[in-house]
């Protein structure tokens, strides 16, 4: 009987391992997060440590041994992807691109003009099951090897860069799309985003270039419709799959998947005990 016994033990020990695993995955995202200087941040953000818990995961959040510590986002599509957080209202947050800030601040116009490298341009945002982040405001340029393109009117042409002529539509809104289409003469020219000040000059880039980029999360309908119908937080499980969690759902799902293993370990000693027989 004692084989027998060790191993009822060690089934049940495996079955009660594995509902606790399945509960800690499944935790119930906190509605809200204590972020370093930016304070108490909400969904859509998260915080580094649970990535699953939001559209854009700050870091820094926790840095108790730096109070003056940085809280930035890290958009890895750029060499130097990490992003200082300025602040965040509601659905936006406003960050900078610190290495082009050095480029617009400086006073030589050759650092200046590295503001229109491609590495500086505005990066792509991140895209998940929650929803995706776009720049609110931004501008489309375009950097050309040539100085004799024929575009219409509106486009102006900056040519005080050593090595390529700028142009851009001077008279678009403040919310140019990333996929602009380009005029013909510019096919050969690589387009570039920009973050857009408040008050600018058309004919002088540098003049409504800006560092801080501000993004705002739009909810998918998915994750619109857990909040506004069903009451429910969005968050993802393990595999990176859409979850509504409710309060009562929550609850529930652990409840009845303790109990159908407590079943499953049941049928199991009981089949041993009848082959024994």
């Amino acid at each position: 009987m004692a084989p027998l016994f060790i191993l009822k033990s060690l089934i049940l020990c495996e079955l009660m391992f594995v509902v606790h695993v399945i509960a800690e995955s499944s935790e119930k995202c906190p509605t809200s997060f204590e972020c370093g200087k930016l304070g108490t941040i909400m969904f859509p953000f998260t915080d580094s440590k649970r990535p699953h818990c939001g559209v854009l995961a700050i870091h820094g959040c926790h840095d108790n041994n730096n109070p003056n510590g940085q809280q930035v986002i890290v958009l890895n599509n750029k060499p130097n992807g990490r992003f200082l957080v300025l602040y965040i209202d509601f659905h936006t947050i406003t960050i900078t691109d610190l290495p082009l800030r050095t480029s617009l601040k400086s006073q030589s116009q050759t650092q200046r003009c590295k503001a229109f490298s491609n590495n500086l341009s505005l990066p792509l945002m991140p895209s998940s099951p929650f929803g995706y982040s776009y720049a609110k405001f931004n501008k489309t340029l375009f950097t050309c090897p040539s100085n004799n393109l024929s575009l219409p009117g509106s486009f102006y042409n900056y040519n005080n860069c050593s090595n390529y002529h700028i142009y851009y539509d001077g008279f678009q809104s403040l919310g140019d799309s990333p996929d602009l289409r380009r005029p013909g003469p510019l096919a050969a020219c690589s387009k570039i985003h920009f973050a857009l000040k408040d008050v600018s000059n058309d004919t002088d880039p540098f003049s409504f270039l800006s560092d801080q980029i501000v993004l705002e999360v739009e909810l998918s309908s998915d994750c619109r419709h857990c909040i506004h119908h069903r009451r429910g937080h969005c968050q993802l499980d393990s595999q990176g799959n859409f979850l509504c969690v409710t309060d009562a759902g929550h609850i529930s799902w652990i409840v009845k998947m303790g109990l159908g293993l407590g079943n499953v370990s049941n049928t199991i000693i009981l089949s041993i005990e009848l082959y024994q027989c």
